[in-house]
């Protein structure tokens, strides 16, 4: 078969991919590694598609084998560091990923897989390196700002994760997620009023996140109210009625206003979801403590003193 053939069998499957139809496109990919065994770029494409059916074993393999027959082929590198990665090998998906950025300086989306990588293992100083690399190449990259203030916000630089947070929304104004996380940010740096501000914007683009309720809850929580909280806390909960944080935190705002019966209800519920949850029944004590129950107090002190004793391994 001549390089006509190859190139042809390379079409095809590259139409194939296009359409989702990743076997057929790997069976042309193989077709056309047949009729020239050095394709690289054949090897690459069929890499992608074993990617894309999640068979990283394969993809990996694919990669190699383009890399094998071009070594220049920064492309296939890249695509080999994120096969990697998904198979949790952070070791050589860095190396893959600097292979990908030795050939080629400017490949934004290679720092940034990098600083993921890095992040992965824990390294956040290496990963904001390379988020801020790849935001150099790519100032708009939305992404990068995103995890760049992810990472500062586990690096407890909250208000670096603010900025970096805000620069991705001015970018990319409609991902409500970004908004829940600035918001999250903002409740640790304790202004609580633009932590309610952003979670709500995150609410406005997504009203289906139980979570951005709750931390509306705890931010009106924290400024006092507790009506408000609880309004929240109840949104969370009709969202996902297994939000243990959420009837507990509910449970706190109802004994705040003096309503100890609906807190107790709250924490019986709580513990009714997780019956290990020390400070459910600690709260519980109180709530009964403030009621006059005392004998009921000490029962509900004596069993989360009995939970607190003892722990479950992390593994």
């Amino acid at each position: 078969m001549s390089v006509t053939n190859a190139e042809h069998y390379f079409n095809q499957g590259n139409s194939h991919f296009n359409k989702g139809e990743y076997q057929l496109a790997i069976d042309q990919y193989k077709e056309a590694i047949s009729a020239n065994p050095q394709y690289a770029s054949a090897f690459c494409n069929k890499g992608v598609a074993f990617a894309e059916m999640r068979n990283h074993a394969k993809a990996i393999e694919s990669f190699q084998q383009a890399v094998t027959s071009n070594p220049y082929d920064a492309v296939a590198f890249y695509n080999m560091g994120l096969s990697y990665a998904e198979v949790t090998n952070y070791a050589k998906a860095i190396s893959s990923f600097q292979s990908a950025i030795s050939l080629n300086t400017r490949y934004a989306k290679a720092y940034y897989n990098l600083g993921l990588a890095y992040s992965a293992l824990g390294q956040f100083e290496l990963a904001v390196h390379q988020y801020q690399q790849a935001i150099s190449i790519q100032p708009t990259y939305a992404r990068a700002h995103v995890s760049l203030g992810v990472c500062y916000a586990k690096m407890t630089d909250h208000q670096k994760a603010v900025e970096s947070l805000l620069r991705a929304i001015a970018i990319n104004p409609s991902n409500a997620s970004v908004y829940y996380q600035v918001g999250l940010q903002y409740a640790e740096l304790d202004d609580y009023t633009k932590a309610v501000k952003y979670c709500q914007q995150a609410i406005d683009l997504n009203p289906h996140e139980p979570a951005a309720y709750y931390h509306i809850g705890l931010a009106y929580h924290k400024l006092m109210n507790f009506t408000k909280a609880v309004e929240y806390y109840q949104q969370a909960i009709e969202l996902n009625d297994q939000y243990v944080e959420a009837y507990h935190s509910m449970g706190l705002a109802y004994s705040s206003l003096g309503n100890n019966g609906r807190a107790i209800e709250c924490y019986q519920q709580t513990i009714q979801l997780n019956s290990r949850y020390v400070e459910a029944h600690y709260s519980m004590g109180a709530a009964y403590y403030r009621l006059g129950n005392y004998a009921r107090a000490i029962q509900c002190y004596e069993l989360g003193d009995s939970l607190d004793m003892r722990e479950l391994s992390q593994g």
